[in-house]
């Protein structure tokens, strides 16, 4: 059983006090580069309530590291965990 197993079809909502999820960043994810044998993704987080931004660099393999993680340590019934795929453009030879 998914330690996951609660959902918010089977709990029931008081529609008066009911507030829909707000997100509290905006994480994108870009700008590929091919820096020898590795990808380097640059990772660019906002805080939206004030608007401070943080960038980071990180490597292609910390994102199937995570993706790993959350998929196969933590499975959640109808979530849906994306693979952050290699870009095309870049040319492994």
């Amino acid at each position: 059983m998914s330690s996951c197993s609660s959902s918010a079809a089977s709990t029931p909502v008081d529609e008066a006090t009911y507030v829909p999820f707000q997100p509290v960043y905006r994480v994108s994810v870009r700008d590929p580069v091919k820096n020898g044998d590795v990808v380097l993704y640059t990772v660019k987080t906002t805080k939206l309530s004030d608007d401070a931004e943080f960038a980071v660099t990180r490597h292609y393999e910390d994102f199937e590291y995570l993706h790993h993680c959350l998929h196969m340590q933590n499975p959640c019934d109808g979530i849906i965990v994306s693979v952050v795929s290699l870009p095309s453009s870049l040319h492994f030879a």
